[in-house]
């Protein structure tokens, strides 16, 4: 679920770049639903493109130490969060 909630804001920061707050054109492009779309442009003031990037190849990093037994899972996502 983080990994799918970090995947959708980056899409959404990525093209509020472009099209700014306008729900529609960015649920369009990011094939989201609008409702997404709009909790998602609220979440994103939180976050700069940048830092949105950095979170999911964290993600991806842990992800990956989960999978091969490196870390446990628990212990992973505690630090992720709050890392935050």
């Amino acid at each position: 679920m983080f990994v799918y909630q970090f995947r959708n804001l980056l899409k959404i920061a990525a093209l509020q770049e472009q099209f700014g707050n306008d729900e529609y054109s960015i649920a369009r492009e990011s094939k989201l639903h609008p409702y997404v779309v709009k909790k998602g442009l609220n979440q994103t003031r939180n976050f700069s493109l940048t830092q949105l990037k950095k979170l999911y190849t964290e993600l991806s990093k842990l992800d990956t130490q989960i999978k091969t037994g490196q870390i446990d899972i628990k212990v992973a996502l505690g630090k992720f969060v709050v890392e935050l």
